[in-house]
């Protein structure tokens, strides 16, 4: 093979192998990354037992963001928030801080809370529902 033939066979070799996935992520569209998915652990059992309800919470592949309107993160990633809705409320609060959720001054006895991710566009992706009960507590003495 004539030396300007085995260049444009190089070239050709090349190119074809700067088109082939690496890492199974070449070529991936943004709709192939994993979906958010919502983990929020259970409540914290000392506070629990003074009556305040301490939920941490995560999001994988989806970062919480104070934006209420779609829109990507420098990096491509999807944002979002939660929706928070207690004793199934006709009504819900939004929380993007990535901050452990803090309830307080809920009636002794069982309660659900509905902890839900929703996208910038205030859609559900996805929903965990956490059952707690405030214990009776003993008025306190002065």
């Amino acid at each position: 093979m004539n030396q300007p033939l085995r260049r444009l066979a190089l070239a050709a070799l090349l190119a074809a192998a700067s088109a082939a996935p690496v890492g199974g992520m070449a070529g991936a569209k943004a709709n192939d990354a994993p979906a958010p998915r919502l983990l929020v652990d259970d409540p914290l059992p000392e506070t629990l037992a003074r009556g305040l309800v301490v939920l941490r919470y995560r999001a994988e592949n989806l970062r919480f963001h104070p934006l209420f309107k779609p829109a990507p993160t420098d990096d491509g990633a999807p944002i979002g928030h939660l929706h928070v809705t207690v004793d199934d409320a006709p009504w819900h609060w939004a929380d993007a801080s990535g901050e452990p959720l803090v309830i307080q001054g809920l009636p002794a006895g069982p309660h659900k809370i509905l902890v839900e991710l929703a996208n910038a566009k205030h859609q559900v992706i996805d929903r965990k529902t956490v059952e707690v009960t405030i214990p009776q507590l003993e008025a306190a003495h002065h």
